[in-house]
């Protein structure tokens, strides 16, 4: 192991702030670029995908190089991993470690986005118990105010794009895209920003972008009345060509930018639902390099698409096939990982599609709904890196896609498109109980729902799963359902079998009213929500039964798998 000295120099280079604080430079290995990667690889905040409450004391106890946290603005973070990375070196950060930092990051950097550096360290949120002590503050330096000087930071996100604080006064771009001075803010305006007249349903995406010597953030901000959800981008970088997509209620906005010069393909994404901003870091290739703009504009970009009307314009691109698993004797877990420089994130609800060349000269193209790896593993890390997408497909005789699926080995290439639906889960979020039918792998869709009613529904009472398959054989994740039962009294797991055998005690048949009624509350108990997929037999038959029944049809969704 490298001693302090070999692991990174301690020449200091004068910082461009003008606030007499000094920059480390870092050793190799551990640019920007190294650290989106590692984000992305590791678990830097050593919970495994879990929110904690800290304590004060606890905070405190966490306080040296080995095992560094910080409190920024009420949110605790494990930087331990990221000591190496800091541009003002080690003990400038250790400053603040074990203690609430506030202040400190404020004095001497307030406009670094720290939300999108340290997304991946986030421990969880600084609690304050009746009777405790408050956080211990990290010393400042004399009465030095907030610095609002242009600086460098190039680990770091701009806070606000609206100017540039690595150099001259910005000078704000054309909407053509003219020049942009050294050290300068560009603002691209969306045609939904500015240039057309839009009528006051449709949500507007204005876009901004900045740059400092190692990065081009862009970020669009989402002008809407719909909450933005945390799984709502795909972002594709291939050589020059950069795209966006946004889902946001039921549009879909479009970013296409033939870049201006070359960037990594390791991007980092915050998406921020609070001020309904989505920000991409892009690092740059020749660092110091100023751009004189963002690029130029793809014939698609800045487009405004209904989700329904998506379908046709979905996006693919070639993902590797990184595992195989079988769940059944005709069902597999399929995970497929990005291409470098792509992360597509999948809200709840929505679905992928898959698209192989078949003997003729045509196209197969077929949907499936994302699931998790597993329901252990999605309550360890509820969320999704946007490089891996796991789908469980059941393999037909006869089906032209399942067949290929079949025949893939790990390490073989399909072409999957970023997802469409129009299923809006956010607008559920008071949901006092959910009942969901899913027949075969009409599964699926359930598997995230299921997951997204028990963390995210606060008044929720009661999530039921009614699973109906053929035979016992055939039910998907059996152990893992019992176990969630067992341990979350909320979900119950009622599986129908068709064709049974004589060892069956469960019920059987096929869906019938009285199935229905016996399980399903009234819409009078509370807030309800019925989802159905399977067979459109058995969807179609579902929902005849629910509406025969008096239910209304908010309270009925059906699902695509």
């Amino acid at each position: 192991m490298a001693s302090d000295g070999e692991k990174r120099s301690t020449t200091l280079t004068s910082n461009a702030t003008g606030s007499g604080r000094n920059k480390v430079a870092l050793a190799p290995g551990h640019s920007l670029v190294d650290w989106i990667r590692l984000a992305h690889r590791e678990d830097l905040a050593g919970t495994g995908g879990r929110t904690l409450r800290v304590t004060p004391e606890e905070l405190e106890k966490h306080c040296t190089p080995d095992d560094a946290w910080i409190c920024i603005k009420g949110n605790v973070y494990n930087v331990t991993r990221y000591l190496d990375f800091h541009p003002g070196g080690e003990e400038e950060l250790m400053r603040g470690v074990g203690s609430d930092a506030t202040d400190l990051f404020n004095q001497v950097h307030a406009w670094v986005n720290y939300e999108s550096m340290l997304d991946k360290c986030l421990v969880g949120k600084l609690a304050h118990a009746p009777g405790s002590n408050s956080p211990k503050k990290a010393p400042l330096e004399g009465n030095m105010a907030p610095s609002k000087k242009s600086g460098i930071f190039c680990l770091s996100l701009p806070k606000s794009l609206g100017s540039f604080f690595a150099g001259n006064a910005a000078k704000k771009a054309t909407q053509d895209g003219s020049t942009v001075p050294d050290g300068s803010a560009g603002k691209i305006t969306s045609e939904h920003g500015s240039r057309r007249s839009q009528p006051a349903s449709k949500p507007q995406f204005p876009l901004d972008w900045l740059q400092d010597d190692c990065t081009v953030s862009v970020m669009v901000t989402c002008k809407t009345d719909d909450v933005l959800e945390k799984d709502c981008v795909a972002i594709d970088i291939q050589e020059k060509k950069f795209r966006l997509k946004i889902k946001v209620g039921l549009w879909i906005y479009l970013a296409v930018k033939d870049l201006a010069h070359e960037v990594y393909l390791d991007c980092n994404v915050c998406v921020n639902p609070k001020q309904k901003t989505v920000t991409v870091c892009l690092v740059k290739t020749s660092p110091s390099l100023s751009w004189y703009s963002l690029g130029s504009s793809a014939p698609e970009d800045a487009d405004l698409i209904a989700a329904r009307d998506y379908q046709s314009r979905r996006y693919f691109r070639k993902v590797n096939l990184v595992v195989r698993e079988q769940i059944t004797h005709d069902t597999y877990l399929f995970t497929f990982e990005m291409p470098k420089g792509t992360l597509v994130f999948v809200p709840v609800g929505q679905h992928v599609s898959l698209r192989v060349p078949l003997e003729d000269g045509s196209m197969c193209t077929r949907s499936y709904t994302p699931v998790v790896p597993s329901l252990e593993a999605a309550a360890r890390s509820p969320s999704s890196d946007g490089r891996r997408i796991h789908l469980l497909i059941k393999i037909y005789d006869k089906g032209q896609m399942t067949q290929k699926l079949d025949s893939m080995s790990v390490g073989d290439q399909i072409l999957m498109a970023d997802s469409v639906g129009t299923f809006v889960v956010h607008r559920y979020v008071e949901l006092e109980n959910l009942v969901l039918l899913g027949a075969g792998t009409g599964f699926t869709p359930m598997v995230r729902m299921i997951l997204w009613a028990l963390y995210n529904c606060k008044d929720i009472k009661q999530v039921r799963l009614m699973s109906f398959h053929k035979t016992f054989n055939d039910i998907i994740w059996r152990e893992q359902l019992e176990y969630l039962q067992q341990t979350d009294k909320r979900f119950i797991h009622d599986i129908i079998l068709s064709e049974a055998d004589d060892s069956w005690t469960g019920k059987t048949g096929r869906i019938r009213s009285e199935l229905l009624r016996d399980t399903i509350p009234s819409e009078r108990d509370g807030k309800l929500l019925v989802g159905i997929c399977g067979p459109p037999p058995f969807t179609a038959a579902a929902a005849k039964l629910l509406q025969d029944s008096g239910y209304t049809s908010t309270a009925i969704h059906r699902f695509e798998s």
